[in-house]
């Protein structure tokens, strides 16, 4: 297949926006503009994730992208998006730490990001680095943006089956998540994921 080259690369980029965004002007408040550009492992694979867009135009396709946006429809709130920031793991810190990078950078530019989404998929067996999202939030929050948590869901497959005691721990894990967050700063919205197990995004 032919390689897209950067000029291709961003007239698809800004022609996708300005035409989405440009549809529903004045009608939809906020736009997810930019969706997972953290790497899975920032520690082995560096900080943004290896996308088509980020080898035909390197990191600027983010600020591009919410340039065009903004351009495309002033009032709108825009939102970058992403996920795997609450747990005890060094592969979540490492993510906090990169996504701060990111979002100060973004603010030193003066490109038009308005907010952080949090996704929230949560899993089930593992703990909320409660003090670490906590710690986190706060960052983002004094860089002057808000919080969306935009895909709240907790993944239960490796739960006990008694359905009680699954259901007590997946509540204990979004207990822990929003208070983390709310200790520190009102979110501006909560969105969950998915109508119901039975139509699960997990691959199990």
């Amino acid at each position: 297949t032919k390689e897209i080259t950067a000029s291709e690369a961003e007239f698809e980029l800004t022609h996708h926006i300005e035409v989405v965004v440009g549809r529903y002007r004045g009608r939809i408040p906020n736009w997810d503009v930019v969706n997972e550009p953290i790497s899975e492992d920032p520690a082995k694979e560096g900080p943004l994730r290896d996308s088509i867009w980020l080898q035909a135009l390197g990191k600027g396709y983010i600020e591009l992208a919410f340039r065009t946006a903004a351009a495309t429809d002033p009032d709108a709130r825009l939102v970058l998006n992403d996920f795997n920031f609450e747990k005890t793991t060094e592969v979540c810190r490492q993510r906090r730490v990169a996504m701060l990078d990111l979002l100060k950078e973004l603010k030193d530019r003066d490109v038009p990001v308005h907010a952080l989404g949090l996704q929230g998929h949560l899993t089930g067996e593992a703990e909320i680095d409660k003090d670490g999202l906590s710690a986190f939030v706060e960052e983002v929050s004094g860089l002057g943006l808000d919080i969306f948590v935009t895909e709240l869901d907790v993944i239960d497959n490796n739960l006990p089956a008694a359905q009680g005691v699954r259901d007590q721990i997946a509540a204990l894990r979004v207990r822990d998540y929003l208070t983390a967050i709310c200790d520190v700063v009102e979110p501006k919205a909560i969105l969950t994921w998915g109508i119901s197990d039975k139509y699960t995004w997990v691959p199990i």
